[in-house]
């Protein structure tokens, strides 16, 4: 009996370890277009390529980092900015606006990151979506002269911690360079107080929330947010990639995940719930058909 209630926990904590490494390693969307998932090397030097996802295209680094140390560390890149750091990479096969200006068709521009402390310093990562300098260079934190990325709710980004989270951008016309007559395709991280180091695991673009995405809750006051981005006026984008070559490029690299209407979590939870019921049902039919003491003497 005790053997039986033994391998019925066993089996109970191993269901449960096997939920919380779906948690930790939820798929992407089925319509994921990777940017880049770091998952080959060498990194590449100034001005030159790696190969962008483990399915292919290639992935530059624009001209000299500045003030910035850039590595690969387990399958992801590790990037430490100081006070003027600067790292720019571009993914020509995954354009964010075509040659016409047009913004493509995807909604969201997604990063999984962690910190290196994780106390929510790494907020002050600003981005420029479609490289350079300009109106359009945004911020992880809700506060600052700085307009601040929004979510797929109208709310700001979550404290980036030490574990990894996606970071859910979506796209609009005010968070995207604008430089009609060239392929905007590439995403410039920059710093602007003290030293911070992120780990970005992957990037690409959706249409569709990740599963397991949690909003911050955090609204951002539309009247007075510099961003002037909310979910209900993101504009619509699409894919393009200037070329019929690019095409073929980008349509190689569209890595299928797991999409599901019902959150992972939820799953995980029913998961656990019907292996503990199972388990008790078990005992309760063991126990009833257990024979008596008494019909055992002799």
């Amino acid at each position: 009996m005790k053997k039986i209630i033994s391998v019925l926990c066993t089996l109970a904590v191993i269901a449960a370890c096997f939920a919380l490494v779906m948690t930790v390693s939820a798929a992407a969307p089925s319509d994921a277009l990777y940017y880049a998932d770091f998952n080959t090397g060498p990194l590449a030097q100034p001005e030159e390529s790696m190969q962008a996802t483990v399915s292919g295209g290639q992935l530059y680094v624009n001209d000299a980092p500045i003030n910035a140390e850039a590595s690969l560390v387990g399958g992801a890149l590790k990037l430490t900015l100081g006070t003027s750091g600067y790292y720019g990479i571009n993914n020509t096969s995954v354009a964010l606006r075509d040659l016409s200006g047009k913004l493509t068709d995807y909604k969201y521009l997604v990063f999984r990151m962690k910190g290196e402390i994780g106390n929510g310093s790494e907020n002050n990562l600003m981005l420029s979506i479609g490289g350079g300098d300009g109106p359009h260079l945004s911020t992880l934190a809700s506060s600052g002269s700085v307009q601040a990325l929004l979510d797929p709710e109208g709310c700001y980004m979550p404290q980036v911690t030490n574990e990894y989270q996606d970071f859910v951008i979506a796209l609009s016309q005010t968070n995207v360079r604008v430089n009609e007559g060239k392929l905007v395709s590439g995403i410039n991280f920059n710093n602007s107080s003290g030293s911070i180091t992120v780990y970005i695991d992957e990037i690409y673009l959706t249409s569709e929330i990740p599963a397991g995405f949690v909003s911050s809750g955090n609204k951002a006051n539309t009247a007075t947010s510099t961003s002037g981005d909310t979910a209900d006026a993101n504009a619509a984008i699409g894919v393009s990639t200037g070329s019929t070559a690019g095409a073929t490029v980008a349509e190689n690299i569209v890595v299928s995940g797991g999409s599901s209407s019902m959150s992972l979590v939820v799953i995980i939870i029913l998961m656990v719930v019907v292996v503990i019921n199972f388990a008790v049902i078990i005992l309760i039919l063991l126990k009833l058909t257990a024979p008596k003491k008494s019909d055992t003497e002799e």
